[in-house]
Formats: C-alpha cells, sequence, structure tokens
C-alpha cells in the first residue's frame, strides 16, 4: 500500500498526486480526503493516548521516590491505577481508528507511472513493438480441436472430477506440458535467477499480506482443514512474495532474481479447453531492487524481455503492449502484457504480464531496504510498594523519513497451459503438430505428435455392440453399488456369510456387522416387495388417491432402507486375500524380499541434515509461507524433484503404460464415490468456492478411479494401466510429532502412480499385483536405493484393499527402512461403487461383474529425494543419481554448500 506520508501536506508532499493517480486508475478519488481525516483522527488519539503515558510515567517516578524516602505513595498508586484504565480505553480507540485508516488505505491503487497510457478501455493499450511472422491460412484448426485429435488432453473426464475447467493431460501433453515447465526454468537460471518450487496454499494471515486484493476471501479457494485456514495460490507471485517477507535486504545483495514454479488456482475458469483452466502450472519471475534511481524500471524491462526471449525461442509471434491506466490491480505502477498469436482465431491473446509494483507490497510485507538502524533504550524498571516504575531514556532513534522499503517487480515466464495453447495452434500441420525445436531434448527428442486415426468401422460397431449388450437393469440409478456384492451375504444364493465373518477376524474388525447387513437387507428387500404390491394395487384400482399417497410413503421407507443397508455395508472391508499374514502388529509384516547392499558407516547425515547442508529446500520459510510441515524446494532440489517426476513417467510408458495428469482436486459427489478413505471429510483439506465443495486429493489414485466412473469398458481392452502424476495433500492427521523436520511426511507432494483395471475372471488381477510391485522395485533397482518388501499384515489393510505390498527404502542414517510404495489389489472393491463394469452375453442370460482395480506408488518424490540423499551421501555432497543425470542437464553431483558468513552489513534475505 502506499506510504501514509504522501497524504501529508505538513510533510511537504503533495495529496493531489495521489488524487490524478486516481482519477487516471478511474477509480474514487474522494477516498484520499477520507484517508486525509482518519489519519488526523489517529493522530490526535496517539497523541491524547501518549500524553496519558507521559503522566503515567511522572506519576510512577513519584511513587517511586516517595517510597525510596519512606513516605506514603498509597494517594498516588490509586492515581495510577485511575489512569491505567484510561490509558487502556485510549489505546482501543488508537486501535480502532489505525484499523479504519489502514483499511481505506488498501483501497487506494499504487501511484500510475507517467508513461501508462491513460484510458478505461483495453481496446486502447498501446502497442509497443511486434515480433515474428504470423499464419494466416486459413480454415486452422483451433487448440481445442487439436487436443481433441492429438488425444492429449480429456477435458469431458476432468470436468467431471473437478468441475468447471477441470481437464486431464494425456501422453504427450503431460510431456509437453513438464519440458514447458523445465526450460522455463533452464532458461532463467542461465540468466542468474535462483529457482524456487513453492506451496501450492498459504496461510490466511500471509496470504493477507500478498494477495493484490483486499478481497481475497471471495477471490481466491478456501481451504479447510487441520489448524489454520489457508487459500489456494492464483499465482506465483503470491508464495515468492511470503519467502522474502520480514526481510531487510542489503543493498550489495541487489538485484535479487527468483525464478517460482507451482501450480496455481483460479475460481473463474473459462471453458476454452484449457486455455483458462481452474488449474495451471505457472513459472514466474519475481525481481527485488532498490528503490533509488530507476533501478526498478530497468529491471522492469529486462524481465519482459527476458518473456519476449523465451517466446521467440519459441518461435510464437506476439506484440507487447502497455495495459492502460483503469485496468491496473492496485499493485502496479505499469504493467506490460505479451499477446500471441493465435491463427485459429487470427487474433492476438494475452499469456503474460509484467508488472512493476514499486514499493506498495513491500510495505505490506515489510520487505525493507538498507542498513538496520540501531535503537538503543536504557531500561529502569523498579517494582516499588507493588507498583512499576518504567523509566525510558531515549539514546538514538532511526529517523522515520529515512526508513526505505525495496521495490518488488512480477512477471510470467509461462502459464504452461496457455503456452500450450499457442504451440498447438501455431506448429499445426495437416497430419498432427511439430515439437518446437527447443523442447525437443525435453521431450527425448520427439519432434512431432501425430494426430490419432480415428476409429474404424468395425471398432465402433464394436463399441455400440458393446454399449448395447452390457446394459444392465440398474443402468442410469445414480447411486452406486455396495462396495462388497451382495449377494456374498445370502445363503440362498449358494454363498457363505461366515466367508465375510472369518475376513473382519481377519481384520480384527467388527464380526457382527454381516448379521447386521443381512438384517438390514432383508428390511430393504420386504419394503421393496411392500412397495411393488402397492404399485400391483395402484394397477387395479384405477389411480386411487389413497394408494398414491401409501406409495409416496412406502418410497421413502425403502430409500431410508437402502440408504441404512449401504451405510453399514460401506464399513465391512474387502475380503481379505489368503495369503495375507493374520496379525494387529505391523512388526509382524512378512518380508518378501529384499534387495541391495546396505550402508552401515556410522555417523551418517540423516536426510533433514543433509537438506540444509546442501541448501535444496527452505523448511523455515515453508512453514511461514504455508504452516506446519511447509517447505520450498530450491534450485537442485527443485530438479531433482523434476527429475523424479520425468524419469518415473517415461519408465511407465516403456512399460505399456498411458501417461496422464490428472485434476489436484475433486469435486464432493465423485469425491464421495471413491472409497479409499470413509472418512474424508475428516481426512482430507476441503476446498470452498464457486459452487460445489471440493476436496484436494490424498493420492493420484482417487481421480484415476474417478476418470472410469460409471464405465463399460471392453474385455478386449484390458489390462488397462495408468501411470497418473499429480501433486497430493495430507492433512496427516494422527501422526503429529513424527517427521515434523524435512520432507519426508508433509502436506503436499507430487507422486506418480501406478493404476491398472483387468478382468475379474481368473488370476488376472493377482498377477497384475505381482507385475505392479516387480514395476516398482525396478524403478528403485534403477536408482540403486536398498529396499525390501513386505507383505502387509490383515489389521493393517485399508478396507479397499484385499491385498497389499509394501516397499521400504533403507534409510542409513536412521539404521531402518522406511515406506516409500503401497502396492494394493482392490479387486472389485472400489468399482462396484464407482461403477465400472464388466460383463459378457451368454445365450440369453446376461450377467453383470465389476472389474478390479488395482494400485501402487511409483514414488512419492519427496520421500524418494530423502532416500536418495541419505544413499548417495559423500563428505562434500551428494551424488546424483545417474539414470537421473540425464534429466539434470547432465549434473553428477550437487555439493554441500559453505556455511553463511555472518553479515556485518545487514541480514540477507536473498
Amino acid at each position: 500500500m502506499l506510504d501514509i506520508n504522501r497524504f501529508r501536506e505538513e510533510k511537504g508532499n503533495n495529496p493531489e498526486i495521489i488524487r490524478e493517480s486516481q482519477r487516471q486508475r478511474f477509480a474514487d478519488v474522494e477516498i484520499v480526503d477520507e484517508i486525509i481525516h482518519l489519519d488526523k483522527k489517529l493522530r490526535k488519539r496517539q497523541y491524547k493516548h501518549e500524553q496519558l503515558l507521559k503522566v503515567f510515567n511522572n506519576i510512577n517516578k513519584e511513587v517511586a521516590k516517595l517510597s525510596i524516602a519512606g513516605e506514603d505513595a498509597s494517594s498516588k498508586i490509586k492515581n495510577t491505577e485511575e489512569i491505567k484504565d484510561s490509558i487502556a480505553k485510549k489505546g482501543a480507540k488508537v486501535q480502532e481508528a489505525r484499523a479504519a485508516l489502514y483499511s481505506k488505505l488498501s483501497m487506494v491503487g499504487n501511484l500510475v507511472h507517467d508513461s501508462v497510457p491513460v484510458s478505461n478501455d483495453k481496446a486502447n493499450n498501446v502497442v509497443v513493438r511486434t515480433w515474428g511472422v504470423k499464419r494466416t491460412e486459413p480454415k486452422l484448426k483451433n487448440h481445442v480441436e487439436l487436443m481433441e485429435l492429438l488425444g492429449i488432453a480429456d477435458l469431458e473426464n476432468g470436468a467431471k472430477i473437478a468441475g468447471k475447467g477441470g481437464f486431464c493431460l494425456l501422453g504427450d501433453g503431460l510431456h509437453l506440458n513438464l519440458a514447458l515447465i523445465k526450460f522455463g526454468l533452464d532458461f532463467l537460471e542461465e540468466r542468474g535467477f535462483t529457482s524456487l518450487q513453492t506451496p501450492s496454499f498459504m496461510t490466511e494471515n500471509i496470504m493477507g499480506k500478498c494477495t493484490h486484493s483486499v478481497h481475497f476471501d471471495k477471490e481466491l479457494y478456501k481451504v479447510t482443514g487441520e489448524g489454520e485456514d489457508k487459500y489456494l495460490i492464483g499465482t506465483t507471485a503470491q508464495p515468492l512474495c511470503a519467502y522474502n517477507i520480514d526481510g531487510r535486504v542489503h543493498p550489495t545483495e541487489l538485484p535479487i532474481r527468483q525464478v517460482g514454479y507451482s501450480t496455481c488456482f483460479r475460481k473463474n475458469a473459462g471453458s476454452d479447453g484449457i486455455f483458462d483452466p481452474s488449474q495451471c502450472e505457472k513459472v514466474e519471475q519475481l525481481c527485488i531492487t532498490s528503490p533509488n534511481g530507476n533501478d526498478s524500471w530497468d529491471m522492469h524491462e529486462e524481465m519482459i524481455k527476458n518473456s519476449e526471449e523465451f517466446y521467440q525461442m519459441l518461435k510464437l509471434p506476439y506484440h507487447i503492449v502497455s495495459v492502460v491506466s483503469g485496468a491496473l490491480n492496485n499493485a502496479a505502477a505499469k504493467t506490460y502484457d505479451l499477446e500471441a498469436w493465435f491463427p485459429a482465431s487470427n487474433n492476438y491473446r494475452q499469456l503474460l504480464s509484467c508488472s512493476n509494483c514499486t514499493d506498495y507490497q513491500s510495505r505490506k510485507l515489510e520487505i525493507k531496504f538498507g542498513q538496520k538502524t540501531v535503537v538503543f533504550f536504557l531500561n529502569r524498571i523498579l517494582l516499588l510498594s507493588g507498583a512499576w516504575c518504567v523509566d525510558f531514556e531515549l539514546v538514538l532513534q532511526s529517523n522515520e523519513q529515512m526508513k526505505q522499503y525495496c521495490h518488488l517487480l512480477n512477471c510470467t515466464l509461462t502459464e504452461a497451459e496457455k503456452t500450450m495453447c499457442c504451440i498447438l495452434e501455431n506448429y499445426q500441420r495437416e497430419d498432427g503438430v511439430e515439437v518446437p525445436k527447443v523442447l525437443q531434448p525435453y521431450m527425448g527428442g520427439k519432434t512431432f505428435m501425430a494426430f490419432q486415426a480415428p476409429p474404424s468401422d468395425k471398432e465402433t460397431k464394436a463399441t455400440q455392440t458393446q454399449n448395447r449388450s452390457f446394459v444392465h437393469p440398474t443402468e442410469g440409478k445414480k447411486e452406486g453399488e455396495s462396495m462388497l456384492d451382495i449377494n456374498l451375504f445370502w445363503e440362498e444364493k449358494g454363498t457363505n456369510p461366515e466367508i465375510i465373518r472369518e475376513s473382519q477376524r481377519r481384520r480384527f474388525k467388527n464380526v457382527e456387522i454381516g448379521d447386521e447387513i443381512i438384517h438390514f437387507d432383508k428390511e430393504w428387500r420386504q419394503r421393496q416387495t411392500e412397495l411393488t404390491q402397492l404399485h400391483q394395487d395402484l394397477h387395479r384400482t384405477a389411480g386411487e388417491e389413497e394408494t398414491k399417497d401409501l406409495i409416496a410413503k412406502k418410497v421413502v421407507e425403502v430409500q431410508e432402507a437402502r440408504s441404512a443397508l449401504c451405510s453399514k455395508l460401506s464399513k465391512a472391508g474387502n475380503r481379505v486375500h489368503d495369503s495375507v499374514p493374520v496379525s494387529n502388529d505391523e512388526a509382524n509384516n512378512v518380508v518378501v524380499r529384499t534387495w541391495g547392499e546396505k550402508r552401515t558407516e556410522p555417523k551418517l547425515k540423516n536426510h533433514v541434515e543433509l537438506v540444509e547442508l546442501l541448501g535444496i529446500a527452505d523448511l523455515e520459510k515453508g512453514v511461514k509461507v504455508a504452516g506446519g510441515r511447509g517447505y520450498c524446494l530450491k534450485g537442485a532440489g527443485l530438479h531433482l524433484n523434476h527429475a523424479l517426476i520425468k524419469f518415473g513417467c517415461i519408465f511407465l510408458v516403456k512399460r505399456g503404460f498411458k501417461s496422464i495428469k490428472t485434476p489436484f482436486f475433486m469435486v464432493h459427489d465423485i469425491m464421495e464415490k471413491c472409497p479409499q478413505l470413509t472418512q474424508f471429510n475428516e481426512e482430507l483439506y476441503k476446498v470452498t468456492g464457486e459452487g460445489d465443495d471440493k476436496y484436494l486429493i490424498a493420492t493420484a489414485e482417487q481421480p484415476l478411479c474417478a476418470y472410469n466412473i460409471d464405465k463399460w469398458i471392453h474385455p478386449q481392452q484390458l489390462p488397462i494401466r495408468y501411470a497418473g502424476y499429480s501433486s497430493c495433500f495430507r492433512k496427516e492427521a494422527g501422526s503429529h510429532g513424527h517427521d515434523t523436520r524435512g520432507l519426508f511426511r508433509v502436506h503436499e507432494f507430487q507422486k506418480v502412480e501406478q493404476f491398472c483395471i483387468t478382468s475379474p475372471n481368473g488370476n488376472q488381477s493377482w498377477d497384475m499385483l505381482e507385475e505392479m510391485i516387480k514395476n516398482s522395485e525396478e524403478f528403485y533397482q534403477m536408482l540403486k536405493l536398498p529396499y525390501r518388501v513386505v507383505s502387509i499384515v490383515s489389521g493393517a489393510l485399508n478396507d479397499a484393499a484385499a491385498k497389499k505390498y509394501d516397499l521400504e527404502a533403507w534409510f542409513p542414517a536412521s539404521s531402518t527402512y522406511r515406506e516409500l510404495v503401497s502396492c494394493s489389489n482392490c479387486t472389485d472393491y472400489q468399482s462396484r461403487k464407482l461403477e465400472i463394469r464388466f460383463g459378457e452375453k451368454k445365450s440369453n442370460e446376461q450377467t453383470k461383474q465389476y472389474y478390479h482395480l488395482l494400485n501402487s506408488t511409483l514414488t512419492a518424490t519427496e520421500r524418494t529425494i530423502c532416500c536418495i540423499l541419505e544413499n548417495y551421501q559423500r563428505e562434500d555432497g551428494v551424488e546424483v543419481p545417474q539414470v537421473l543425470q540425464p534429466f539434470m542437464g547432465g549434473k553428477k553431483f550437487i555439493p554441500f554448500q559453505a556455511p553463511p558468513v555472518k553479515a556485518t552489513k545487514g541480514k540477507k534475505s536473498k
């Protein structure tokens, strides 16, 4: 916000400058006079408050003298008590006046720079320069059509999972997205920027200091969960600002250049493919400069030139416009937009903004410029006759007029999804889309993305036959089947309910629930029979009103009985496989196999110490930004994380998996049908905002389940293998006190997940379970991380799993194995609720079956990083695993940083 001194004529300033700036913004001008009035009111109250404090201190001095002289000071002490009450009341009025003043002050925009074009119509933005040759051929396809032809995004399923603006990136779409992010980070690091991967959410208090808007609570998604409420970030500039909060920067450290990477979230998602989605990946420049001279304006030009050079390397035509005054956000003194050419619509569209916010943000963020001015006080505190005597003697006080704040600037380099749309339109050919040359090394040398062949007549006919043949009487029913097949509880169907009871015993769970389910099932069927009879009576009596009323009541009874039955069924776990070790103590997990040589040297450093020595993450500032267990990855830490993601996706694609990037949140109704968590409302972060409530995902398994919801899948398509990539969010409820430092157990992490769909027949899902755990093993063998595979005891299985393996890797600093991977066969337990159906037509009889679903972590990258650090540590740093080096520009070693030198001229905040 603006310096309050700018409103004070007695300080030699001219408030008319602010009024003129507000006129140029087409904003409220009268607010300037309101602020001047409120400022005078505040200072008047402060003066009265200070005078009372002086009286209070003088009386206390007299009390002290009387006490020392042995004289009666009771009347004076009584006076101090009366004055204390007045001081408290005056203090409250001061706070009230200050709050009113700063509320108004926050509504006034930054001073508009003289070079900004004055208008309230963005059509009057001034074109500064233009670059590139525009494609103008007729009938070019737009980016939405191209995505569909390439098969690189699924908008329909994305919207089903996450609501408006949701999408899934598939195959080359995911790899193009990752390529843009990595190229952007490398591009800016070569230009002296320090890279940071920031949290995706921020605490309410910190967000209030970092956002441009005073109404951020209405404009951003709110996250409720454990502890303080948080907000999903709308732009990477917000956590980057927070990263630098409460710092004092010495002139010799300037300028500071930071490049931030994060996922950003928006309420006001559009409907134009992935151009303006609810979730996007962003690489952002944030720079801090001196407030003196033209330093920040020179930096402003440098930053927009960086973005221009980036798009020149991508060979995307663009023009730069200076944004009109009426369209500036409150923080910006001047903004450039880079608008790239979209040939299908024959139009320029905004890809990025670049703003100089001068000291508007840094005042609120307390990012100060210059050396600390030392303030000395001599305090004498005496406790005499029950009264405090406080004497303050000022020796040296800082001059308020000398206090300065740094200038902050921000500029997008790429919002990856928008840039992808632009690439598709500009690089399209008759049979596909070329990959920009600079991105090819980041996509394994891929030069071209071909259009997918349209389905043949034979395939179309098979699909249509499948859709007709696989119809079941329950098709169209809104509520999915129960998680266990209800037929398993019917002895008259030839099944044995004792099997369920035994499974519950193995789980050390309620055994009586089987009999309760049988009782509720009979109740429901009885109500259903009664309803059927009433319908028959209605038909015979030609629609008597009395019968209609009875039917209406009976329908309610049937629904209530059905809900009661389903509630009970949801509490019964999947049938435990016979091979699962029976115990309620995880100490009895059975070791299936072990691989690799363990390091056992004494005094090895743990991953928390190594993170600090390497300087690859900032845990302290991460907590300040996002709350407990928050962190920011830095430099090599960010690139190591990205390398694991890229290597993991390629690893699985080579093994027949289809890569997919899922939304990071899911709408309530869809999350409710994904039965990994029975108490998801308590276990997941809830997101509130526009439309339906959403939940941040805890694992990619959840949106991957939802991706196939309500589908009939033809047996010829099996098995289906997905490699899912996403950020995941967990409250970590119940883990208080465990791994509170470091990256091992955090609220937000990246994950590559295997998710497979198989036939329910024979041993196909059990063969797949072995294949998936072997994939994870081979991944860690390639990383050369020692591990063991354990079969989890029955009492520790989640409700969905019939059997689960964990891969536990060796952590030498603590001489222990720790879980990195879980691999589960959930048989048909999940697919029943999700209505993912399988079936075959046998003669004239139709059977309804459900697919088996399996999931397995490949890597939760932050945990894998912890394991790599401990196993690859050396005396002077950490080696990079050989298989990851190609994804880190050939980097082989991350050295320890030199210990910080004690600053003599100012606190370093870079």
